[in-house]
């Protein structure tokens, strides 16, 4: 069977903890500090990138593909909330950022795994 399970299920984990957070949050919250969600989850991202180092090769590259997407989406989230004329723009730089986290949070198990 090997390891293939784990991504399926960390995916899904994944999208029942955003779920319970974005209902958990009312939109304000969301709309209210873009620019310090952003720090925060690139302080995530680099410590979970210094906890994935010590990985085994295979685990080492899932937890990274889990990283580089949470890269991704925060860059676009800082875009997003760079360039924000509104609250609904800056809602979803928030969003996204949470999407961010969600990913970085998913490597973070797979090293927790471990």
């Amino acid at each position: 069977m090997g390891k293939r399970w784990i991504a399926p299920i960390l995916r899904a984990a994944l999208v029942m903890a955003l779920g319970v957070t974005l209902l958990g949050l009312p939109g304000a919250v969301l709309a209210a500090d873009c620019e310090k969600q952003i720090a925060a989850a690139e302080r995530l991202i680099a410590e979970v990138g210094e906890k994935i180092d010590a990985l085994p090769d295979e685990d080492r590259r899932l937890a990274q593909r889990f990283l580089d997407d949470a890269s991704n989406v925060l860059e676009h989230a800082k875009r997003t909330c760079e360039n924000a004329t509104d609250g609904v723009d800056r809602a979803l730089a928030s969003s996204r950022v949470m999407i961010a986290v969600g990913n970085a949070r998913a490597a973070e198990l797979v090293a927790e795994l471990q």
